[in-house]
């Protein structure tokens, strides 16, 4: 008889274990998924940062992370401003690069699909497309490749 005691506090012991493993995963994803929301901006749960956020989101870190006083933050200005556009000059120089890779994979998954799957690729690159002009600067990207065009003739 002591034998089915102790068995049934192990089960018990084991539930209450099972309860509370349980209501600590659901406590940490009511507590942790808005901060991973913010953290990672991408795919389903919203945008990624405009250049402009990502620039404002630099500045902000630098200030809080150093403790800039306020004269140190208008020092500190200028170069918050090289660093942006040295890093919009790069993703513009290589967005050539990120275009023909993914013309490549969506070109190679061609082959592997049947018609209904290559209708959604299709819709799929074309909503791709759509959000990267809609967060990049496309006009300012046509503008650069005239002047360049006219500074080579």
């Amino acid at each position: 008889m002591k034998n089915f005691s102790v068995a049934k506090k192990n089960v018990i012991l084991t539930v209450i274990l099972a309860i509370v493993i349980f209501a600590s995963g659901v406590l940490t994803g009511f507590f942790a998924g808005p901060m991973m929301r913010r953290e990672f901006r991408g795919g389903p749960l919203g945008p990624p940062p405009s250049p402009e956020q990502i620039k404002h989101m630099m500045r902000q870190r630098i200030v809080s992370r150093l403790d800039l006083s306020a004269k140190q933050c208008a020092e500190i200005e200028p170069v918050i401003e090289i660093w942006y556009r040295t890093m919009e000059n790069l993703r513009r120089e290589h967005a050539p690069l990120y275009e023909a890779a993914f013309k490549t994979l969506f070109d190679s998954l061609q082959p592997f699909l049947n018609d209904e799957q290559r209708v959604k690729l299709t819709a799929m690159r074309k909503e791709m497309s759509e959000r990267h002009k809609r967060f990049h600067n496309k006009p300012e990207r046509a503008e650069n490749s005239t002047q360049r065009e006219n500074t080579s003739n």
